[in-house]
Protein backbone atom coordinates (compact mmCIF):
# COMPACT_ATOMS: atom_id res chain seq x y z
CA UNK A 1 0.00 0.00 0.00
CA UNK A 2 1.38 3.30 -0.91
CA UNK A 3 1.85 6.05 1.67
CA UNK A 4 -0.06 9.36 1.62
CA UNK A 5 1.36 11.23 4.31
CA UNK A 6 4.70 11.33 6.50
CA UNK A 7 6.28 12.40 9.47
CA UNK A 8 8.11 16.09 9.68
CA UNK A 9 9.68 17.42 12.37
CA UNK A 10 9.49 21.66 11.44
CA UNK A 11 10.10 24.04 14.36
CA UNK A 12 10.55 21.58 16.62
CA UNK A 13 6.82 20.35 16.68
CA UNK A 14 5.83 17.09 14.66
CA UNK A 15 3.55 16.84 12.43
CA UNK A 16 2.31 14.30 9.77
CA UNK A 17 1.81 16.00 6.03
CA UNK A 18 0.39 14.62 2.96
CA UNK A 19 3.12 13.32 0.74
CA UNK A 20 3.62 15.80 -2.07
CA UNK A 21 5.19 14.25 -4.94
CA UNK A 22 7.62 11.71 -2.85
CA UNK A 23 9.45 11.81 0.44
CA UNK A 24 12.36 13.49 -0.85
CA UNK A 25 10.46 16.37 -2.10
CA UNK A 26 8.05 16.85 1.04
CA UNK A 27 10.98 16.74 3.24
CA UNK A 28 12.78 19.41 0.32
CA UNK A 29 9.47 21.74 1.30
CA UNK A 30 9.71 20.88 5.07
CA UNK A 31 13.16 22.52 5.02
CA UNK A 32 11.79 25.44 2.98
CA UNK A 33 9.23 26.18 5.69
CA UNK A 34 11.77 25.47 8.20
CA UNK A 35 14.11 27.87 6.89
CA UNK A 36 11.20 30.98 5.85
CA UNK A 37 10.26 30.28 9.84
CA UNK A 38 13.47 30.72 11.29
CA UNK A 39 13.97 33.55 8.86
CA UNK A 40 11.17 35.23 9.89
CA UNK A 41 11.34 34.35 13.79
CA UNK A 42 14.69 35.81 13.60
CA UNK A 43 13.56 39.04 12.32
CA UNK A 44 10.97 39.55 15.31
CA UNK A 45 11.78 41.36 18.24
CA UNK A 46 9.21 39.37 20.45
CA UNK A 47 8.93 35.62 20.10
CA UNK A 48 5.39 34.71 19.15
CA UNK A 49 4.50 31.30 17.57
CA UNK A 50 1.46 31.86 16.23
CA UNK A 51 2.47 34.84 14.57
CA UNK A 52 5.62 33.58 13.19
CA UNK A 53 3.68 30.15 12.00
CA UNK A 54 1.15 33.00 10.28
CA UNK A 55 3.68 34.61 8.60
CA UNK A 56 5.10 31.91 7.16
CA UNK A 57 2.12 30.59 5.76
CA UNK A 58 1.50 34.13 4.56
CA UNK A 59 4.93 34.00 2.92
CA UNK A 60 4.15 30.89 0.98
CA UNK A 61 0.95 31.95 0.13
CA UNK A 62 2.40 34.97 -1.81
CA UNK A 63 4.69 33.09 -3.61
CA UNK A 64 2.28 30.47 -4.79
CA UNK A 65 -0.21 33.58 -5.93
CA UNK A 66 3.07 34.99 -7.94
CA UNK A 67 3.96 31.82 -9.48
CA UNK A 68 0.52 31.18 -10.56
CA UNK A 69 0.35 34.83 -12.18
CA UNK A 70 3.80 34.10 -14.17
CA UNK A 71 1.94 30.92 -15.69
CA UNK A 72 -0.97 32.57 -15.98
CA UNK A 73 0.71 35.40 -18.13
CA UNK A 74 2.73 32.57 -19.83
CA UNK A 75 -0.34 31.13 -20.66
CA UNK A 76 -1.79 34.25 -22.32
CA UNK A 77 1.53 34.56 -23.86
CA UNK A 78 1.24 31.11 -25.64
CA UNK A 79 -2.33 31.40 -26.45
CA UNK A 80 -1.62 35.07 -28.44
CA UNK A 81 1.86 33.23 -30.42
CA UNK A 82 -0.78 30.31 -31.40
CA UNK A 83 -3.45 32.70 -32.14
CA UNK A 84 -0.90 34.65 -34.18
CA UNK A 85 0.26 31.20 -36.03
CA UNK A 86 -3.31 30.50 -36.56
CA UNK A 87 -4.07 33.57 -38.68
CA UNK A 88 -1.09 33.20 -40.88
CA UNK A 89 -1.83 29.94 -41.75
CA UNK A 90 -5.49 30.74 -42.18
CA UNK A 91 -3.76 33.57 -44.65
CA UNK A 92 -1.61 30.99 -46.49
CA UNK A 93 -4.60 28.81 -47.04
CA UNK A 94 -6.42 31.56 -48.54
CA UNK A 95 -3.28 32.44 -50.71
CA UNK A 96 -2.63 29.42 -52.06
CA UNK A 97 -5.79 27.13 -51.89
CA UNK A 98 -5.82 23.89 -49.69
CA UNK A 99 -3.94 21.04 -50.69
CA UNK A 100 -5.18 18.39 -52.72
Amino acid sequence: MMKHEMELTIANIKLKVPLYGDEKNTERIAQQVEETYRQIEAESRRIDTPVSALQTAFSFAVEADRAKSTGERQDEEIVEALSGLVESINALILKFGTPS
